[in-house]
């Protein structure tokens, strides 16, 4: 997910910059869209409080969607390995986790949009006001064109310099016509009241999960840390990951390229859910074997723990950003052994050569 904050000074930034044809070298009056936005009170306002209002929410919706994606990571890793209940439990808390976050996530997006719409509304107003007004004074700038060029020149702060045009600037004079424009201040006002949508937030220790016989210990690993502290685990599930995006990214091209006024159209949407599937079974398969592979590899290891006591660890399936689970978690100090497992480096090693791509191609 990337940052939606610049959107209000790329949405100005370009209105201001199509307002009119670049002028050229005579030395008309002009007026430059860096210095116009920089200089604006009302515009470092809204921006300010966009900064002040999206910030924290970005930072949950980057933290939930990350912690949802470790959930589902300790899931395919562990599955088989862990008690079936609470596996299956914990499967139904992921895909409610899941069901809430989407509208969550959209609901946001579509705050921005309609922030992004409205701000271009409002400014472009405030600018054609600036310019009647200037203009039934006898003066009529065009726009010139800042040296630099991109989302940075047009970001208070990163503004590119003032543009050198010959003629009178009038930037600064149209910055204040903005700051003192009413119209501009209620539109601004009005777009900026409404309350953003939340991200709901799961902060609640859980009791680890029994597995290899073990059970109500509370000495604990994470399988999603776990595999990310082994090299060739990380090796293995990166691959395993890069692939099932390649084949999503190509099944959706094929899916939009159809015709949707064709005969065969229907049969070939379904055709596209089979193969949607099959590129989650492969995911979720690929995953189980590297799992399988790093926990025939702990009952291995954990004589090694006896003397530093995690011998008898179990499994941790709430994420570790969630509050994990009751206990001590020793994923390092299992990982630290694990590392050092040969058979473990050879399988999945073998693994990662066997990994064959879903098919994505349509009967």
């Amino acid at each position: 997910m990337r940052s939606h904050l610049l959107l209000l000074v790329i949405t100005v930034g370009l209105l201001i910059g199509t307002a009119g044809s670049a002028r050229g070298q005579d030395a008309s009056p002009h007026y430059d869209k860096d210095q116009v936005t920089a200089a604006s009170k009302a515009f470092l306002s809204v921006a300010a409080d966009l900064q002040e209002a999206y910030l924290p929410l970005e930072q949950s919706l980057s933290r939930t969607d990350s912690l949802l994606a470790e959930l589902d990571l300790n899931l395919a890793l562990s599955k088989g390995a862990v008690d079936a209940a609470q596996h299956k439990l914990w499967s139904a808390r992921l895909d409610e986790r899941s069901g809430v976050f989407g509208p969550e996530f959209e609901a946001i997006q579509l705050r921005i949009q309609e922030l992004e719409a409205g701000f271009e509304v409002s400014f472009q107003g405030a600018l054609d006001r600036a310019l009647t007004k200037l203009k039934a004074d006898g003066v009529e700038p065009a726009p010139c064109a800042a040296k630099a060029a991109g989302i940075a020149a047009m970001a208070p702060g990163f503004a590119s310099g003032k543009a050198k045009c010959p003629g009178e600037d009038v930037s600064l004079k149209i910055a204040s016509m903005w700051d003192n424009d009413p119209q501009l201040t209620a539109q601004l006002a009005a777009l900026i009241e409404p309350a953003w949508p939340g991200v709901t937030s799961y902060s609640e220790s859980a009791p680890s999960v029994a597995t290899g016989g073990f059970a109500g210990n509370n000495d604990w690993l994470s399988p999603a840390n776990l595999g990310a502290a082994i090299p060739e685990a990380i090796e293995l599930i990166d691959a395993i990951e890069r692939m099932a995006a390649k084949s999503r990214n190509a099944l959706r091209a094929s899916y939009q390229g159809l015709d949707r006024e064709a005969p065969g159209f229907k049969e070939q949407r379904l055709a596209v859910s089979a193969l949607a599937k099959g590129i989650r079974s492969f995911s979720e398969d690929a995953k189980k074997a590297a799992g399988e592979a790093l926990f025939e590899s702990l009952n291995r290891v954990r004589r090694k723990g006896r003397k530093a006591g995690w011998s008898e660890v179990t499994v941790c399936l709430n994420p570790t950003g969630w509050e994990g689970c009751s206990g001590t978690d020793r994923t390092d100090d299992v990982a630290e052994a694990m590392v050092a497992d040969r058979k473990l480096q050879k399988a999945l090693a073998k693994l990662l050569e066997g990994l064959e791509p879903p098919s994505v191609e349509l009967p």
